[in-house]
């Protein structure tokens, strides 16, 4: 129960009752401003906000065998190293370019850079599995086709040999070869438009009957005047016999 001041500057008592009642007079305003708010809700998620389509594949790092005792050690600490060499090397700029030729190969209007493929890809290591996710989002309907082609480049680029300018080989990267092999290729993304826009107006439908709700408790709290003979009773501790209630001049009653 709240209290507000009334015209006598008393303290005047809100009760719940009175609430209800200014809402059952009033449901329409809360009608009105949720329907608003939903719809605005639908619009913006449906024009305004781009679709994420996020894909995830997994790797997993195998190294060659190293026998018993002492080798078993080295060959795990080489996997280790290998693990954090491979997420390093995955959204390098070097493995990227390679990614975007093979897109842009198979759909020449799309364009792709990179450094596009750079910002959208994240790698996860976990070294007691030697497993590597990783993971691109973007607004690209073929998210999951970009990170499957960024996979197959690394493999393809774990097995280039290095060379300077002389074309003298430097170091050979085929070091690296076989030592990693892809667990799962990227599945088309379950996001879509719909499950968008139905987000955004579940998200726009509460926060319309938020607001329309604290237009109304404001409306009470504004509001001065008493509605009910028992405010009246209530407030200025007297019994009232009698009253008239709705006078419509209009129709003369």
């Amino acid at each position: 129960m709240e209290e507000v001041l009334n015209q006598s500057g008393e303290a005047r008592q809100i009760s719940l009752q009175i609430l209800w009642n200014e809402f059952k007079k009033k449901w329409w305003i809360v009608a009105l401003i949720t329907v608003i708010f939903t719809v605005m809700g639908g619009l913006f998620g449906k024009f305004y906000v781009k679709t994420t389509y996020s894909a995830s594949s997994s790797l997993i790092v195998v190294p060659e065998q190293m026998g018993t005792g002492m080798g078993n050690n080295t060959e795990l600490t080489f996997a280790v190293n290998l693990t954090y060499t491979f997420a390093s090397v995955i959204p390098s700029s070097a493995v990227s370019r390679i990614a975007a030729d093979k897109y842009n190969k198979k759909y020449p209007d799309a364009k792709i850079s990179a450094s596009q493929i750079m910002s959208g890809t994240t790698v996860t290591t976990d070294e007691k599995s030697f497993v590597i996710v990783v993971k691109y989002s973007s607004s690209n309907p073929k998210s999951h086709e970009i990170l499957n082609f960024l996979v197959d480049s690394v493999l393809e680029y774990s097995n280039q040999t290095v060379t300077d300018e002389k074309g003298e080989e430097t170091y050979n990267i085929r070091l690296l070869a076989d030592k990693l092999r892809v667990m799962d290729y990227a599945e088309r993304s379950s996001n879509d438009e719909r499950s968008k826009v139905i987000k955004y107006l579940l998200i726009a439908f509460v926060l319309g009957l938020a607001v329309s709700a604290v237009i109304l408790v404001l409306g009470v709290f504004i509001n001065d005047t008493y509605t009910s003979k028992e405010e009246l009773e209530r407030d200025l501790s007297i019994e009232i016999l009698a009253f008239i209630d709705n006078i419509d001049a209009k129709e003369g009653k």
